[in-house]
């Protein structure tokens, strides 16, 4: 594993809804920081393996 993950949520600005975020830390200094924000009909777990890939370079 090249990351630590944590997720969170928080109220959505309508107050009925629910937001939905991970963070994939890498475990050295990172070189840079990237969101990736996805589609209707999509999930965030969908990109764990790209976000480990990435980890592995910083």
């Amino acid at each position: 594993m090249n990351s630590q993950k944590l997720t969170f949520t928080f109220p959505s600005s309508n107050g009925k809804d629910t937001i939905y975020g991970v963070i994939w830390t890498p475990l050295t200094p990172p070189k840079a920081i990237l969101q990736v924000t996805h589609g209707m009909c999509e999930y965030i777990e969908r990109y764990e393996e790209f976000a480990q890939f990435l980890n592995g370079y910083g």
